[in-house]
């Protein structure tokens, strides 16, 4: 059965979101494998007009992937600010990485991309 990579966000008002926005934009020119993210999907949102499609389970992002940006969201703050970190965002930071750890060791996802 064919799985996608996931990505763990980091920090929701890093850097990440809009790095693996760009990434899902140029995923055709650049031949990408399948990927989804694992974190807060307010905080691609907020930084891309790139189409997010909210999934539930790992199995969903290969047919998203084609049209959105899958993300397994993970809500744990009120807000996203880009550039301004808070410890709400750390917290989801952290809970993107171990929850994506789990998904790569249990064969939910290829591989971890952090």
């Amino acid at each position: 059965m064919a799985r996608a990579l996931a990505i763990s966000m980091g920090d929701p008002a890093g850097i990440g979101p809009e790095v693996i926005a760009k990434a899902w934009a140029l995923r055709n020119a650049e031949a990408l494998p399948s990927f989804f993210v694992v974190g807060d999907a307010r905080a691609v949102e907020a930084v891309s007009s790139c189409p997010v499609a909210r999934i539930t389970d790992p199995s969903e992002a290969l047919e998203a992937f084609s049209h959105a940006l899958p993300v397994l969201h993970i809500d744990g703050h009120d807000r996203v600010t880009p550039g301004k970190p808070d410890i709400g965002g750390a917290q989801v930071a952290f809970q993107s990485l171990e929850m994506a750890t789990g998904l790569a060791r249990s064969d939910g996802a290829a591989a971890l991309v952090t």
